[in-house]
């Protein structure tokens, strides 16, 4: 087994929870974008829907330019890991490894995290 440099393990966490978050943020704005092409163009469900994918669009846009977690995003990517693990789509440690790598980026779960800014993303 090869040597891992002191704060390997959170640095690898880190890096789950940062594809977490991508992948989270990839899915929410496919479904905005099912949502759009299933609305007809021109009425007011189409103006909405379309204001919400544009808004998704920025928000992955933004994460993968800038790496930061808001206590939302964090919290929804921690609870879709969750969800996940009730539904055997992940392992258990998988899913500890996504909240730790969460908590490594900068998010406090009991609140007064404000914004963690994610480094090296």
């Amino acid at each position: 087994m090869s040597e891992t440099p002191q704060g390997g393990r959170d640095s690898s966490d880190a890096d789950l929870a940062r594809e977490a978050v991508d992948v989270h943020l990839s899915r929410r704005l496919s479904e905005w974008e099912g949502q759009l092409s299933a609305a007809t163009e021109g009425t007011h469900e189409y103006e909405e829907t379309l204001g919400y994918r544009n808004a998704e669009e920025s928000r992955l846009r933004a994460w993968r330019e800038t790496g930061h977690l808001d206590d939302d995003l964090a919290l929804a990517v921690d609870q879709r890991a969750r969800a996940d693990l009730k539904m055997d789509a992940v392992d258990e440690a998988r899913r500890e490894a996504i909240h730790r790598g969460l908590l490594a980026l900068g998010w406090y779960p009991e609140g007064g995290g404000g914004e963690a800014r994610v480094t090296g993303a």
